[in-house]
């Protein structure tokens, strides 16, 4: 099959260096952080100033590791979208948009199941 002259030529996505670099050390850092939530069995969200306003352990802290395995897939997705010079960037961003949203979802079932267990005790 020919290609149509209506169809115009496919131009992929392009993303400055810098973004692509912050996105990938965001990723590491996650996934460091993530690392070191699961070794100490605690994820500490901080209002700053060293002051925590939630500490996560258990339960809790495992569905808030989804929800950062999604920040890191989503991150990753744009890093990998700029890479592929296929037309397929609805794709990527539909899957951006669903581990952006998955990500909420678990972080703030997170935060409820954490609620919910402190009010129980």
């Amino acid at each position: 099959m020919k290609p149509t002259a209506d169809k115009a030529k496919h131009v992929p996505n392009r993303f400055r260096r810098e973004h692509l670099v912050g996105n990938v050390a965001l990723a590491i850092c996650l996934v460091v952080f993530g690392v070191a939530a699961v070794y100490s069995n605690q994820l500490k969200l901080s209002a700053g100033r060293g002051r925590s306003l939630v500490v996560l352990s258990d339960g809790p802290l495992w569905l808030a590791l989804g929800a950062m395995a999604c920040g890191v897939l989503g991150l990753l997705s744009v890093v990998v979208d700029h890479l592929d010079r296929r037309d397929n960037e609805p794709l990527y961003a539909a899957f951006r948009w669903i581990a952006l949203r998955l990500g909420g979802v678990l972080l703030a079932s997170a935060l409820i199941v954490h609620f919910c267990v402190t009010l129980l005790r």
